[in-house]
């Protein structure tokens, strides 16, 4: 079974801040929250002129959350590391520009791992150092990245761009595709 769109739109590259990067960061998100065992009850695509953003609604504990917010990073970091994320003058980004687009793309996550981690460990957040947290979110990312499926996230993030919106139903469906 293919989605579809047969993949036309995710196996180009992807531009920096563009639906279909954003449909990848989100897909990131939904695939780690159902490898961790929570549940997906829908993702969006906003096409927005400004900026373009995603959302996805997860049920999930506070140990489910820590995984989920490093899935957006994840995703990036295998479309960086495939050579298929670009910049929007079409040139690939450094190791530094890539970190720097894909940790301000991943504010709000950042901020969501760190704040259940804290909760969930004896480590003391503010006892880190700026530089030190990114660091090892950034770790943790890249640790949840070799875990993906690169055909699993295309599959996800092309019904999204399609589509728009994804129910629960559609989530389930694709990700349960072969891969």
């Amino acid at each position: 079974m293919t989605s579809r769109t047969g993949y036309l739109t995710m196996k180009q590259q992807v531009t920096f801040h563009s639906p279909e990067c954003v449909c990848m960061h989100e897909a990131g998100h939904a695939l780690t929250a159902l490898s961790v065992g929570a549940t997906v009850v829908e993702m969006e695509l906003y096409r927005e002129q400004q900026k373009n953003y995603g959302r996805t609604r997860v049920d999930r504990t506070k140990v489910q959350a820590c995984n989920i917010a490093l899935g957006g990073f994840a995703a990036e970091y295998l479309l960086y590391k495939l050579g298929r994320l670009v910049k929007k003058d079409g040139v690939s980004p450094t190791e530094s520009e890539f970190i720097d687009y894909a940790y301000r793309n991943a504010s709000d996550d950042f901020d969501l791992f760190w704040e259940h981690f804290k909760e969930l460990s004896d480590l003391e957040k503010l006892e880190m150092s700026q530089r030190e947290m990114d660091k090892k979110f950034i770790e943790y990312a890249v640790s949840h990245a070799k875990k993906m499926s690169i055909k699993l996230v295309e599959r996800l993030a092309d019904e999204l761009l399609v589509a728009g919106t994804l129910s629960k139903q559609d989530i389930d469906r694709i990700a349960a595709l072969k891969q």
